[in-house]
């Protein structure tokens, strides 16, 4: 062991990982239980069971339906159920911490919640629900919503629509057809794929290439192996070879001589084993030592036990010899051979010895071999006369086939001519047994089918060449490149209704919208990185670069351009690290009070906090501040769940609901269901939460920390969570009459629903028609219109959808806060956050928020018009579609709100241009400051209201 791997091994010896481990390997085991279940499911030996089961007349299931009833996620529930609720005492006293509870809180509900994306949501929904016909669930199946049917589940039911219908012979027998065939997995062609990779990776060390065609002729030998190897006795052949193998080593090693040590112990003269052995064994040959020596020990023990006359005659001889062996003379000497006749003569009547050999046994197997051999022949003649008197009695038999062929139309092939021309022979019955009479087809036809047939000149026909040719023609392997563009008809592609994309039904709710939101506000902006700017392309590069100088000939000329860099991985945010590892819980509670829209931007709220006014915000504490008796039922009546499994690309999530228990100096303490309960977050608003009101959601993080805890309370579905200071609440609803209404003037083409992004952009909009965001936003929101109820199809000519669309989710390949369906909300969450450069001395970190797009732009270039006196703003207002222009965005609105901060200073805020200025009052009304709220094109210039709010100070 090197020095690395020793410092390697104290780093980990550090760590203390038993406690972590022990944990690991338990709560492991409802997922390896499950996915021992589903490779169960997959195999070829179900296939087996089942048809066992059903050539025994009884009930038998399929891949298909066994999804959809959804076994295997029972007891993996089941199993993580257990382990949630349930206090581990056996966990090491080193891993009795808050930290290790948190660990196990955390492994178990992300991996309930991704067991549910993957395979709850899947198996429930259409097509794997429609096979519960096959078990007596066609109720079920007559009551599925058209919204979340696939096309094949429309057509069954459209065949077959009522109850008796589905249980119909005809219905079984179709759908038991297609799950017949239905595959949930891959697993199989993984495992075909297995020895195509091994195959490869054998001749990819060689230095001939393998051809396509090699490696799929292999693989369908292979194949048939496979298919043969059940029914030939390879296994028994393995085993009883390794067992023949085994015994010849054993036997060559008892033959092998013993080299005796010198230093063992000299071999004694005497005793009563050797008497024992010198009476009992002397003059017996015995080829196998072992058994004999082992039938002698046995003997011998017998006759020490029973202690009789042999025994100590036994002991007598034994003392003898070793005393005669001590003198030096031989202990055991032999005795003389008595004069026995000799078995191989014999002895006539007179007492005189003569030789006679006696008749050995071969010679009696030798007569009775020649006698076999003379009946055989005579057998033989007789079968030969037998088979020429039947053969002249089967004429009338070819004749009748010769008619029979005759008489076959259009059948007149050279194979029919070549069969006619066959013979006849018979072949007698033999033992009772009848005749049978066979044709032999003749010799020329049988060298058609001779592999090197072709290969000789006026020889046979030679069919091996043809067929393989014929193959190669039919399984040519073609690349992409070159094949054919494959012609589909637009009535056979398959699609999917956005209901059944999400895996439940939104139809007729607000539900999407809201989803949509929380995922524009909550998650897009702080979970995705901020994009580098594009590069020029090549193109427009090359376009606009000076031309080169022509150069010189040499042996640089010509050469290849340098290779592109490649792609950086993407850097996580924190917050989207925090998520993974499953830190992140959800508080989301309803808004009590008038909505207004100028309080959905957060700068306005901090103002409003800061000047002392209600900022129509629930007040979200946790334990760490003395909550009164209101903010407890507040915290009582939130919701809570924790972010168990996000799909960063389609943006569908799965979460863990919590209920709330109490709150102290801690934080507050949450525990879990009992059933889990895991669901899509769409699921979790349908059930829970009123959408009429106004929702502000705010994100927590699990507490972990190294405290002891006592083992009774390693109860892993208690949780306490903390106030995650890095991001802020944010109202993500503003109820459905004002969403409704929003997405109902951004559908017209109204101007307060719509983006507009500085001079710049502005004027790019109006050459262009308008922005691709603003066209998307329009898009998605004429989409989303049918969930509201009040909606009323605008007079524009803009396109209206007759569902949403999947792609207009936030999709992380997209720009951060694209969102098309929200673009009022994207003002917020366009970029990420920078650093706050420039604050006020009283302002804490904490009270402002951390919201994507807010960074400053400074517009002391060129200012935006403020009214012309601080104390009395003027009323005349600029035009409501006026022309955006400089940095501040637009014209000054006649619309604007107030904060009155005392002594002198105030802050006003325009919501149509999204402009702050800051006025002082002690140097006159044009002593001011303004900053925007939306993202701007330099860099650290600090946030607009931390700036403000510093320079009122400072004046």
């Amino acid at each position: 062991m090197n020095k690395a791997n020793k410092r390697k091994l104290a780093m980990y010896a550090e760590a203390n990982p038993g406690a972590t481990v022990y944990v690991i390997l338990k709560l492991a085991k409802p997922l390896l239980h499950l996915l021992c279940g589903f490779i169960w499911l997959s195999s070829e030996h179900f296939d087996i069971c089942q048809d066992t089961a059903a050539a025994r007349n009884d009930p038998r299931s399929y891949r298909v339906s066994e999804a959809a009833q959804q076994s295997y996620l029972t007891k993996f529930r089941k199993e993580v159920d257990h382990l949630m609720h349930s206090e581990h005492m056996f966990l090491p006293s080193a891993g009795c911490t808050m930290a290790m509870r948190a660990l196990m809180f955390r492994l178990l509900s992300r991996c309930s919640c991704a067991v549910h994306h993957y395979l709850t949501v899947s198996h429930r929904n259409c097509p794997y629900g429609l096979f519960k016909a096959l078990t007596g669930g066609a109720l079920e199946v007559q009551d599925i919503p058209l919204c979340l049917q696939d096309e094949l589940t429309t057509a069954i039911l459209s065949d077959f629509p009522t109850y008796n219908e589905l249980q119909s012979e005809e219905c079984q027998q179709i759908l038991s057809s297609i799950a017949h065939s239905f595959q949930i997995d891959i697993l199989n062609i993984e495992a075909a794929h297995a020895s195509t990779r091994r195959l490869i990776t054998l001749r990819s060390v060689q230095t001939w290439a393998l051809s396509m065609e090699q490696l799929n002729t292999e693989f369908i030998l292979r194949k048939i192996v496979c298919l043969r190897e059940p029914f030939m006795p390879s296994g028994r052949m393995c085993a009883r070879n390794q067992t023949s193998k085994k015994r010849k080593r054993q036997e060559a090693a008892a033959h092998q001589p013993r080299i005796r040590s010198d230093n063992k112990q000299k071999v004694g003269y005497g005793g009563t084993w050797r008497a024992f052995m010198r009476t009992h064994v002397k003059g017996i040959k015995f080829k196998q030592v072992g058994p004999t020596i082992k039938r002698m020990r046995l003997r011998y023990h017998l006759l020490k036990a029973s202690k009789d006359s042999e025994w100590s005659l036994l002991e007598h001889l034994g003392v003898l010899a070793t005393l005669a062996g001590q003198q030096g003379a031989v202990p055991f000497p032999r005795l003389e051979e008595a004069a026995t006749p000799n078995p191989g003569i014999l002895q006539d009547d007179f007492g005189s010895r003569a030789v006679v050999p006696f008749e050995t046994a071969g010679d009696v197997v030798q007569a009775e071999l020649r006698q076999l051999r003379q009946e055989s022949r005579v057998l033989s003649s007789l079968a030969a006369t037998e088979r020429e008197q039947m053969a002249s009695d089967v004429v009338e038999a070819g004749k009748m086939h010769k008619q029979l062929l005759g008489g076959q139309q259009g059948q007149s092939s050279e194979l029919v001519g070549a069969l006619g021309s066959g013979s006849y022979h018979c072949l007698p019955g033999h033992l009772g047994q009848p005749d049978v009479a066979y044709f032999v087809a003749p010799a020329d036809l049988l060298e058609i089918f001779k592999k090197t047939g072709s290969a000789r000149k006026r020889y046979g026909h030679g069919l091996w060449t043809p067929l393989m040719n014929e193959w190669h023609s039919l399984n040519r392997l073609v690349r992409h490149s070159e094949h054919a563009v494959i012609q589909t008809s637009e009535t056979r592609e398959t699609s999917k209704s956005m209901c059944l994309e999400q895996g439940t039904c939104i139809c007729k709710s607000f539900v999407w919208h809201y989803h949509c939101k929380f995922i524009a506000l909550m998650c897009k902006p702080h979970f995705l990185p901020k994009r580098e700017a594009r590069k020029q392309s090549t193109a427009a590069a090359a376009a606009e670069a000076p031309k080169a100088s022509p150069q010189p000939a040499g042996p640089s000329a010509g050469s290849a351009p340098s290779q592109p860099k490649p792609k950086k991985k993407a850097v996580k945010t924190p917050h989207r690290v925090l998520a993974e590892q499953g830190f992140l819980v959800v508080r989301v509670s309803a808004c009590k009070g008038r909505v207004t829209r100028h309080a959905d931007n957060p700068w306005v709220q901090l103002a409003a906090k800061r000047a002392g006014h209600s900022a129509e915000l629930p007040a979200i504490t946790d334990g760490g501040v003395a909550a009164g008796q209101e903010q407890e039922d507040q915290l009582e009546q939130s919701l809570w769940f924790h972010l168990g499994f996000m799909n960063y690309r389609t943006w569908q999530c799965t979460v863990t609901p919590l209920n709330y228990s109490h709150s102290d100096d801690e934080g507050v303490h949450l525990y879990a269901q009992d059933p889990l309960g895991c669901c899509l977050h769409l699921d979790f608003v349908k059930q829970n939460q009123d959408l009429k009101a106004a929702w502000v959601a705010q994100y927590y993080t699990v507490h972990s920390t190294g405290a002891t805890l006592a083992p009774a309370d390693m109860l892993p579905a208690h949780v306490i969570v903390r106030t995650y200071k890095g991001l802020p609440p944010l109202k993500v609803w503003l109820g459905e009459e004002m969403e409704a209404r929003m997405r109902h003037q951004r559908a017209r083409g109204g101007r307060g629903g719509q983006r507009q992004q500085g001079g710049s952009r502005a004027s790019h909009g109006a050459a262009a028609g308008q922005t691709s965001r603003s066209a998307g936003s329009a898009s998605g929101s004429a989409a989303l219109g049918h969930a509201d109820p009040d909606f009323q199809a605008p007079a524009s000519d803009t396109v209206i959808e007759d569902r949403p669309n999947a792609k207009q989710l936030p999709s992380g390949d997209e720009a951060s806060g694209s969102d098309k369906d929200h673009t009022l909300e994207d003002r917020l969450v366009t970029d990420d956050p920078t650093p706050l450069d420039e604050a006020a001395e009283d302002l804490e970190h904490d009270d402002v928020p951390d919201i994507s797009g807010a960074q400053a732009s400074s517009s002391s270039v060129r200012p935006v018009k403020g009214p012309a006196d601080a104390s009395a703003p003027s009323d005349a207002a600029a035009p409501r579609h006026g022309r955006g222009g400089g940095a501040g965005g637009g014209e000054k609105s006649g619309t604007e709100v107030v904060f009155d901060l005392g002594q002198g200073a105030s802050i006003r805020y325009y919501p149509v241009s999204n402009v702050l200025q800051a006025y002082c009052r002690l140097h006159g009304s044009d002593c001011r400051k303004t900053r925007t709220v939306k993202a701007g094109r330099q860099e650290h210039q600090g946030r607009p209201l931390g700036f403000l709010l510093s320079w009122l100070k400072v004046r």
